[in-house]
């Protein structure tokens, strides 16, 4: 792959028909040897992908002890429920944070090396970007996948596993092109590190978990469009405390499908509201992806 990419560096940009092909390569051809890169990338550095999940593995492990077969309790118990919210919002807090920092230390760290290959013409930002983000998306499902099993057995979420998956996946894309962005404005590793609670403090700032969104001066609001754990943790909470599964292991079982009501009411969490989470971590992945590209091209051009 590094072979292609440098004999075409070696060519001049040359004009088709008023497109400019950097290379002599079209973006299919640089998509496609950029995926072989990456994935060739992650394979020889086993080291750091069996760490990333054995940590995050060891994290999920302790979070399940520590609710530990909660799913079982009765939900008539309000206590009990919110031990279950609790669980399902430190998950989604783990989750984000474990794919946010490999993401910004990552991108980072490959700056250096994208800035030279992109003045040298060897490949476009468009390949460069989406070849990362694929790769990204598949070790994302497979540490999703791997720390979500660990603690369903242990947890017990009564909601589908499919679904926590699907909603923890979507947090992950999101909270990774966040991350790309500021990975791709810092000129080195250590200032992407300074920049970590940008990433996160946000996020659970304006979740609206520990502090109510109301309550917030009408100027900050605003900002909550910008953080996906509120969206992600909303359609996590729609599947898991629906009224059937709240009914489920319970002596009183209105009562408990009451405290369920109540709980999605106090996080402002309805069902009339579930495309609008979906649209809002659609929108958060796309515009700061796309901000991170434009960061990094715009760095090329002017250094």
């Amino acid at each position: 792959a590094d072979s292609v990419l440098t004999t075409s560096s070696s060519k001049k940009k040359k004009k088709k028909k008023g497109a400019t092909v950097r290379g002599g390569l079209s973006l299919g051809t640089e998509l496609w040897v950029l995926l072989r890169r990456e994935a060739y990338l992650v394979s020889r550095d086993t080291s750091s992908l069996v760490s990333r999940l054995v940590v995050n593995s060891f994290i999920f492990t302790l979070t399940g002890l520590s609710y530990r077969g909660n799913g079982h309790r009765d939900w008539a118990d309000e206590l009990a429920l919110q031990t279950q919210f609790g669980a399902l919002t430190l998950i989604s807090i783990a989750s984000l944070a474990a794919v946010a920092t490999a993401v910004l230390l990552n991108t980072a760290g490959q700056r250096p090396m994208f800035l030279n290959e992109f003045r040298a013409g060897t490949y476009s930002v468009p390949a460069f970007v989406t070849a990362k983000l694929l790769v990204e998306s598949v070790v994302l499902a497979v540490q999703v996948d791997v720390t979500l099993l660990i603690t369903s057995l242990l947890v017990t979420f009564r909601g589908s596993f499919l679904k926590l998956a699907t909603c923890t996946w979507l947090l992950g894309l999101a909270a990774s092109s966040t991350a790309f962005f500021f990975g791709a404005i810092a000129p080195d590793a250590k200032t992407a590190v300074e920049l970590y609670p940008m990433v996160f403090a946000p996020q659970y700032l304006f979740s609206g978990f520990f502090v109510a969104i109301d309550d917030m001066p009408p100027i900050l609001r605003w900002a909550r469009f910008c953080c996906a754990f509120k969206y992600a943790l909303n359609l996590a909470v729609l599947d898991e405390f629906q009224e059937s599964n709240c009914r489920l292991e319970s002596d009183d079982p209105d009562l408990a499908a009451w405290n369920c009501k109540n709980l999605k009411a106090a996080n402002d969490v309805s069902q009339n509201n579930a495309s609008r989470d979906i649209a809002v971590l659609i929108s958060i992945f796309l515009v700061f992806r796309c901000l991170g590209a434009l960061s990094l091209a715009r760095s090329a051009q002017t250094a």
